[in-house]
């Protein structure tokens, strides 16, 4: 081999960029192709999310999901702080951190130093090293805030249990899963047991005995109407038929129903989906919806505004598959009314969104002629809804109500404020089983058993 051949060859060994650089490092080839960085900061921020109800202090929490604890923690703080840009009170912060997000003090220069280090924040510090104030450059869409995160998680070298957690988190959030198909798929039993105990214990993975003697898995974090019916569901079709429909759904939330999707059409008829029917200039037609969502208590997502996203996105649907002058871009017309503009005046519109109008949450204003134009009704609600169903037709999932708008203004006048504004409900701390803490006992000393 020549020089020239040999250099060749070297360059076909080398990742060509720091992106492929980056996926080289991945330790996931257990799971199959790498997940992408920005889905990975978004479920290790799911996952703490539901670790705030677990008490922490367990040794293997802390020994074994430290990465996707922290990287987590990192998220939550970054979504609440995003566009205040100078925080003149770091103490606010800490307190804030401790009492709304669950983030000791005694972690939070940890995750400073995280937010530094990937460039979100600068840190001042006076000459004894405490921080006394902090600049935020934090970036305003979604998918740039949770790449470099999840990039950081990458690199960290994150334990198998942090691997199995953010990517089976991300798996059961698209559709449950066989437990004996999760077993396979994390491939390390102790690992495994880890991953449901802690699952249970943190309420973001759940089971259901099947019939035919397995275990069903699945995720809060994908609110099915009815999980109990999904049993019933996994015993008529084949799991990998489900996941693939849900899939689809979730990634194109509001999609149109045909006799087709069998799976779909069960899963709405039993209950575990949702789904919503227009009718307007090309006829009938329904859709159907996965909508994601946590605790009530960790997400705030009121019934009331979910209903209303999801009408405003079938809406927009109907328009897009369904309508004589079909629409190219439901989600610029979402934006369009978010904004408070009124959309051009159609003769579809009178129909279209004419269960929107019924429901208080667009103005339907006839021009003459058939014609009518339509505006968002400015409440409180209807502005959440539709926010909701931009999120949910862009990123298949809430994103933007990771957010707490309110948080804001705790960091904006350098004061502490206790009233109304940061009181929470409190949740009480599950603990993991007397049992499994025995088994790592026994690990610990070298016994065998987990």
């Amino acid at each position: 081999m020549g020089p020239a051949e040999d250099e060749t060859a070297h360059a076909r060994l080398q990742p060509a960029t720091d992106a492929e650089r980056h996926a080289a490092r991945r330790p996931r080839a257990r799971y199959g192709a790498p997940m992408e960085s920005r889905v990975i900061g978004l479920r290790a921020q799911d996952v703490y999310s539901g670790l705030q109800t677990v008490d922490q202090t367990s040794g293997i929490i802390a020994a074994e999901l430290d990465v996707t604890r922290l990287t987590g923690m990192a998220a939550t703080v970054a979504a609440n702080i995003k566009g205040i840009d100078i925080i003149k009170d770091p103490k606010t912060l800490r307190v804030v951190a401790a009492q709304q997000w669950g983030i000791d003090s005694f972690a939070m220069p940890q995750v400073l130093d995280l937010l530094q280090e990937v460039e979100y924040v600068t840190l001042h510090q006076d000459a004894r090293g405490k921080t006394v104030e902090i600049d935020e450059h934090i970036p305003l869409l979604h998918d740039d805030l949770y790449e470099r995160l999840g990039s950081h998680w990458t690199d960290s070298e994150p334990s198998e249990l942090d691997e199995a957690a953010v990517d089976n988190l991300e798996r059961l959030a698209g559709a449950p899963t066989r437990l004996s198909d999760l077993r396979t798929r994390v491939g390390d039993e102790q690992t495994t047991a880890r991953l449901l105990e802690i699952g249970e214990a943190a309420q973001f993975a759940r089971r259901l005995p099947l019939g035919d003697g397995d275990e069903l898995v699945w995720s809060p974090f994908c609110a099915y109407e009815q999980p109990e019916a999904l049993a019933q569901l996994f015993s008529r079709f084949e799991e990998e038929t489900i996941r693939e429909q849900f899939e689809a759904v979730r990634s194109y939330q509001g999609l149109p129903l045909d006799r087709r999707a069998a799976v779909l059409s069960d899963a709405v008829g039993q209950g575990i989906l949702l789904a919503n029917t227009i009718v307007g200039s090309g006829g009938e037609a329904a859709f159907a919806f996965v909508p994601y969502q946590a605790s009530s208590a960790q997400r705030r997502m009121e019934k009331v505004v979910l209903e209303k996203a999801l009408i405003l996105l079938a809406c927009v649907r109907y328009g897009q598959h369904f309508a004589r002058h079909p629409i190219h871009s439901p989600g610029a017309i979402l934006r369009k009314l978010r904004d408070g503009a009124s959309l051009k005046a159609t003769t579809e519109a009178g129909t279209q969104y004419r269960t929107a109008a019924q429901e208080q949450i667009l103005v339907l204003e006839t021009t003459g002629g058939g014609y009518y134009t339509v505006k968002l009704l400015d409440t409180a609600d209807n502005v959440s809804a539709i926010k909701l169903a931009i999120d949910l037709i862009e990123h298949g999932e809430p994103v933007a109500s990771r957010e707490d708008p309110e948080q804001r203004l705790l960091f904006t006048g350098g004061q502490y404020l206790t009233p109304l504004m940061t009181m929470k409900e409190n949740t009480p701390k599950a603990r993991l089983s007397g049992d499994f803490v025995v088994s790592l006992a026994n690990v610990f000393r070298g016994d065998s058993g987990a």
